[in-house]
């Protein structure tokens, strides 16, 4: 967490002022952060600033020696999305479908013995559903209270995104 906060800090985000849904596009430059009991829960954007940070895949390994790490991501125009559990610094199940074509996609990695919830969840059509119903199965709490994540943004959310009447 404490180096998430560094990339927070060394590229310009600042609190949200305002509370963003982060369904809604305001969220575009926005990463968010919350808890529930067990688990800290780190939401990147709609541009993937996390994802793309090569700092965030390197130290998942690292960071399981401690903690369970659950990662996932979703596609936003294709048919793409990831999922990843590790724990005591070893990868338990990896399993990762990518469609660079936008054809429906290809599972690309699968690693480790599939969850007992797992083909339920890939039979789901949204793709969110199938990476949160993993989560939820690996006892992650997905009702978050928005007014309880902290959500910190760029500036460029003031420049592109808002719409100050509305706010």
């Amino acid at each position: 967490l404490r180096k998430v906060g560094t990339f927070i800090n060394n590229r310009g985000f600042k609190t949200a002022s305002k509370k963003i849904d982060t369904q809604n596009m305001a969220f575009l430059y926005s990463i968010g952060i919350t808890e529930d009991k067990n688990w800290t829960h780190i939401i990147d954007n709609w541009a993937y600033d996390l994802w793309y940070e090569k700092f965030i895949r390197d130290n998942i390994l690292s960071l399981s020696k401690e903690f369970d790490v659950y990662s996932c991501s979703v596609g936003d125009i294709d048919y793409s999305f990831d999922f990843r559990y590790f724990k005591n610094g070893k990868v338990i199940r990896e399993y990762v479908v990518e469609d660079p074509k936008i054809n429906g996609g290809y599972v690309s990695k699968n690693i480790g013995t599939p969850f007992n919830i797992e083909e339920e969840a890939l039979k789901k059509k949204d793709l969110s559903d199938k990476v949160l119903t993993i989560a939820k199965y690996l006892g992650i709490d997905l009702s978050h209270n928005d007014k309880n994540i902290r959500i910190y943004q760029t500036e460029k959310n003031d420049e592109f995104v808002f719409n100050k009447d509305e706010y």
